[in-house]
């Protein structure tokens, strides 16, 4: 197999590629300043009134490495009408100021704590997932595959009959 991945072959090289999603489909983001343009480049990509679908949001462990950038998020998702619809393991200060103040665009349900871990999933409009890993080093794994995406929507909807809805 080894042999494979050192090849010089573009045959081999394209078959791998496609095998594994190919590096069009998939794109990691790692590191404080990659996981804030991401986030930002995303919103700027999707177009108005779009939906971000969150199974496994964890509150400030999120928000903490987006830091200033975070005001630049929340002022362009706003303007765009991007809305959450999160399934949530935990919560801070910031959730409760954004259901309060932007209800309609704040959709954050809650999900039992026994169920948490490190990572989070996100489903956007666009057909892309990503998978968020927080720990040690806040990274995104971007993959764009509609039939992917379809299957995690179908696991957010099944998740939230488990939820309760938060209220702040």
């Amino acid at each position: 197999y080894e042999f494979l991945l050192e090849s010089k072959n573009k045959k081999i090289i394209n078959f791998i590629d496609s095998a594994s999603l190919g590096v069009s489909n998939v794109k990691t983001y790692s590191g404080k300043e990659e996981f804030q343009a991401y986030h930002i480049a995303l919103l700027n990509r999707l177009p108005k009134n779009s939906t971000i679908t969150i199974i496994g949001g964890l509150g400030n462990t999120w928000y903490a490495p987006m830091g200033d950038a975070y005001k630049e998020y929340d002022a362009l998702r706003i303007k765009k009408n991007i809305t959450w619809d999160m399934l949530m393991y935990e919560y801070g200060e910031e959730d409760k100021r954004l259901v309060q103040e932007y209800p309609s665009i704040n959709n954050l349900s809650i999900l039992s704590t026994s169920m948490q871990n490190m990572a989070d999933i996100n489903i956007n409009s666009d057909g892309t997932v990503l998978l968020q890993i927080f720990d040690p080093v806040p990274t995104v794994i971007e993959i764009k595959n509609q039939a992917l995406a379809d299957s995690y929507m179908r696991y957010y909807n099944d998740l939230m009959k488990h939820s309760k809805k938060f209220l702040g």
